[in-house]
Parts: C-alpha cells; structure tokens; sequence
C-alpha cells in the first residue's frame, strides 16, 4: 500500500479492470494455467500503479458468461463496457449497484454458474 501498487498473480481469471484517478480504464493482463490443472504450474507475479483515487474490479467469469439467450452469451467485451462505466460512480457501492442495474436493463436476472464482483478503491 505504501508503495502504491496492485500485486497479482493470475491463473487464468478474467482480467482485472483499474480505473485510474484520470478516468482511464485499464484492463490488467491475466493469464497462465488454472490452479490446480498442472502441480507445479508457475504464475507470474504482475503489478501495477495504484494510488490514491484509483478504482480495481476483480470478477468472476459468470458476469460473461451471462446467457443473454439460448445460444448466446452476454460476451467479455459487452461486460467489461458496463463495469468500465460502473467503475466511474464515487464508491465501491455504486459500482456495484450500477452493474446489477445494467444486468437488469439487459435481462440478466441470474446467473449460471456462481459469481464474484470485488471492487477496491485506493484513498
């Protein structure tokens, strides 16, 4: 925290999104196996700038894959444009409740498959 960096390792989550304090939205690399496929899978230590004002959403895959009909899913591009967005509001809270409110307008009601959203604001 003191030196003002996001350190992650990924192993193939969905790619975290940080909205600096200029509003730009950044999506964050995210690779490598998923844990527990190989026992001695190596996941590289990645960091980034995060200070005072910035914003980090980590989500699950659910959010994507989010069926918008019967053959078709809400799409990675499609989910990060509503979290971008989101992640404009003031507070963790609002960014939250900003992506329930665009899953609603779209008809996503539920989900298929367990979901996780955790928004992190730097102060």
């Amino acid at each position: 925290r003191e030196r003002e960096l996001f350190r992650y390792a990924s192993a193939a989550a969905p790619a975290p999104l940080v909205r600096r304090r200029s509003g730009v939205v950044d999506v964050l690399p995210s690779d490598g196996l998923p844990l527990g496929v190989l026992g001695d899978a190596v996941h590289e230590l990645r960091e980034t700038p995060f200070g005072p004002g910035d914003t980090l959403a980590l989500y699950s895959d659910a959010f994507a894959e989010s069926s918008v009909s019967d053959n078709a899913v809400l799409g990675e591009d499609a989910f990060r444009e509503d979290l971008s967005d989101a992640m404009a509001r003031d507070s963790c809270a609002g960014v939250i409740e900003d992506v329930f409110s665009a899953r609603e307008t779209r008809g996503l009601l539920h989900f298929d498959d367990d979901a996780t959203l955790v928004c992190l604001r730097s102060l």
